[in-house]
């Protein structure tokens, strides 16, 4: 790791951008790239299933109007992506 750390000093020192700075802004755009990924795959799902949040995914169990056979997948799935697109989230704003 101490060769990573070294070749971020030495780029930043070449382009003239403080290493921690550095750090921040590379992490800020690859959570936004991963968040864009989520909410794409999301997304799919949601319309799917015509739903925003996995309450009311739950709730299309509840009422009978899908089967866990052939749906749970997605459904873990869509669970999933939630959590992630929130800690992304969460992260984006701790960074900026």
């Amino acid at each position: 790791m101490e060769t990573v750390d070294v070749n971020i000093k030495e780029f930043s020192s070449k382009i003239g951008i403080n290493k921690d700075e550095l750090i921040r802004q590379s992490l800020l755009s690859f959570i936004w790239s991963k968040l864009k990924d989520v909410k794409l795959e999301l997304y799919s799902l949601q319309k799917k299933y015509q739903v925003d949040t996995v309450f009311e995914f739950e709730k299309l169990y509840e009422l009978g109007k899908i089967e866990e056979a052939g749906t749970f997948e997605d459904y873990q799935k869509f669970d999933r992506l939630s959590y992630e697109q929130e800690l992304f989230e969460t992260f984006i704003k701790k960074l900026s």
